[in-house]
């Protein structure tokens, strides 16, 4: 799979598409230690970073 179908395909674009997210505005570091987190558990819940966004 090409990088660029496993960011548009996640959740972690999801909710960076959302503006009411506000997750644009974290860091590149933020929003890569975001999508390994999904990737590596299968739940993006797991992040630090996404706490009380998603469910």
């Amino acid at each position: 799979m090409e990088a660029i179908d496993i960011i548009y395909s996640s959740n972690m674009y999801r909710l960076l598409s959302d503006e009411t997210t506000k997750i644009w505005h974290y860091s590149t570091y933020v929003l890569f230690d975001i999508l390994k987190t999904e990737r590596e558990t299968g739940n993006i819940a797991n992040s630090y970073y996404v706490e009380g966004l998603v469910s």
